[in-house]
């Protein structure tokens, strides 16, 4: 039986939304900053949360996860467009992280704009099971458990 667009979408947003949710603990990372965004952001706090990730980003580019966290930070502020920077900024320097990609369609999805979403879906989809993606698991993911 073949899935409705409707019900596809809804099963691609409930993802999206599990990926927001899931503290990303993979690796640890000490930046004052970026733990003080952290903070930020499990306390709900996604305006200082954004701005710390940035500022945790500025300082040490691309050594810790502050970017894909400055683009959740931005969904839960329903700002898109800072958002997809970020995650674009994410995935230029993490090619198949299966997280970067799924949140890009779905922020894509939210900019009205449809069929780059549906290619990045889809991009996202074809990366091989085999490349790991721990940001937004437990240690235990990242260490080669499921």
């Amino acid at each position: 039986m073949r899935e409705s667009g409707s019900a596809r979408s809804g099963m691609l947003c409930g993802a999206v939304v599990l990926l927001l949710l899931v503290p990303s603990i993979c690796a640890p990372q000490t930046d004052s900053e970026y733990a003080r965004g952290i903070a930020a952001f499990r306390a709900g706090d996604y305006a200082s949360a954004a701005d710390l990730f940035a500022k945790a980003e500025m300082a040490a580019p691309g050594t810790t996860d502050a970017l894909i966290y400055q683009a959740k930070s931005h969904i839960h502020l329903q700002n898109f467009s800072s958002s997809e920077s970020a995650l674009r900024r994410y995935i230029a320097l993490h090619t198949d992280s299966h997280e970067a990609l799924y949140l890009l369609g779905f922020v894509l999805h939210r900019e009205n704009k449809a069929s780059e979403s549906l290619e990045i879906y889809t991009k996202a989809a074809g990366v091989p099971k085999s490349v790991p993606d721990c940001v937004g698991f437990g240690p235990a993911r990242c260490q080669g458990g499921e």
